[in-house]
């Protein structure tokens, strides 16, 4: 869980160019919940948007993979879905996904 939004566009706003010292850092830490323990604090890894750009780029010309393949993001829906819904009713909740579904998610991997 991330409590703010990516920085990259307030680094361009502020005159930061991609690629400069520091670029995609994000002092913003990731909350991870393993359903273990406690949730516990992870430093967020520096992003860079230009690679998921050129991997679409790539992708729309042929010459590259679908950087986001159609099952991950009925899934993404399908978590996005379920955390309002889970919000709502103050309960957690299963995600809605088929079996079929589950088993394309996990050949696909991260």
């Amino acid at each position: 869980m991330k409590h703010q939004a990516d920085q990259q566009e307030n680094q361009l706003r502020a005159g930061m160019r991609p690629g400069d010292p520091g670029w995609g850092d994000d002092p913003d830490d990731m909350l991870v919940f393993d359903g273990a323990d406690a949730p516990r604090a992870l430093p967020a890894p520096p992003g860079d948007q230009r690679i998921y750009y050129a991997m679409l780029r790539d992708a729309i010309m042929g010459r590259g993979h679908n950087p986001v393949p159609p099952i991950q993001a009925v899934a993404l829906m399908a978590v996005l879905e379920t955390c309002v819904l889970s919000s709502r009713r103050q309960m957690a909740l299963p995600l809605p996904l088929t079996e079929q579904e589950r088993q394309d998610w996990l050949q696909a991997g991260p």
